[in-house]
């Protein structure tokens, strides 16, 4: 069982009843960390903290903007970079739906992530 950090009253209540655990939890954290559209100057992403076996993970996922043409994701252990993640969309650039593609990768890449931290796979490092 792992514990993900909420930014609201709501959220961080399921947590502690035990009514979200896993990757339920993580998308619920998720979805208040993420930036509204409407601040387009800021790059959209998604920050959670995951504690597994008394460890705590923070997951940093973010796109990192139409120059770059990429989502990259951090995991970090106590402070340092265990891991990281790119997924490159340059195949989207011209696509009207670009937007949508992008919010699609964090998505599934941050989530990803998180499942691998739940499982353990980051548990020797």
């Amino acid at each position: 069982m792992f514990f993900v950090s909420a930014t609201t009253n709501k959220a961080r209540e399921r947590l502690i009843a035990g009514g979200d655990t896993g990757e339920k939890a993580g998308k619920d954290a998720k979805r208040f960390c993420r930036f509204p559209g409407e601040f387009k100057q800021k790059m959209p992403g998604v920050n959670t903290e995951i504690e597994q076996k008394g460890v705590t993970f923070h997951v940093q996922t973010q796109d990192q903007g139409t120059s770059a043409h990429y989502v990259e994701s951090v995991v970090y252990r106590s402070g340092k970079v265990i891991s990281s993640r790119r997924t490159y969309y340059t195949s989207f650039l011209n696509s009207p739906s670009l937007q949508d593609k992008i919010d699609e990768i964090i998505t599934e890449q941050h989530d990803s992530l998180l499942t691998e931290i739940a499982a353990g796979r980051f548990d020797h490092l």
